[in-house]
């Protein structure tokens, strides 16, 4: 019996190959997302309390000149907020790019897995039916020869 030799696994081991540094790469994306996002949200967690102490500022009768210094802190704030939202909004899609690179190898290797595995079971079917046949010429040789050079039974 020779052995299953699938004529595309230099390829297949290539797509996997392809297919583990575009998952590395979306985990990186990804992680790099998650720290984005949550620099934002620290820096609209700052922003909103910075709000809130200026209104609360106002209402207590705080002098003009420390509620102007507040609400320039503040205005920092909301460039620095802006900035990290955009970060966050180009990590997202460089995520998103990520993802769809993923699926696209995941996809090829899964078409490579699906026919490897189709040439196997072909493989596996014309074995079994040249064992079979070669087990039906054994016994029909020894058949043959059960029965003598007349073709009898061998009695008489």
């Amino acid at each position: 019996m020779s052995r299953f030799r699938f004529r595309l696994q230099d390829l297949m081991q290539l797509a996997e190959a392809r297919e583990k540094e575009r998952a590395t790469q979306l985990a990186r994306a990804q992680q790099a997302a998650a720290m984005a996002r949550l620099h934002a949200e620290t820096l609209n967690a700052l922003r909103t309390a910075g709000s809130e102490q200026i209104a609360a500022a106002h209402g207590r009768g705080t002098a003009a000149g420390s509620i102007q210094q507040m609400s320039l802190i503040l205005e920092q704030l909301e460039r620095h907020h802006a900035a990290a939202a955009s970060v966050l909004s180009s990590a997202e899609a460089e995520v998103a790019r990520c993802r769809a690179a993923y699926t696209t190898v995941a996809q090829e290797r899964q078409v490579l897995d699906k026919l490897r595995e189709r040439r196997h079971e072909a493989w596996r079917i014309e074995q079994a039916q040249h064992e079979q046949k070669q087990m039906d010429e054994l016994a029909a040789t020894r058949h043959g020869k059960s029965k003598g050079p007349t073709g009898g039974s061998g009695t008489s």
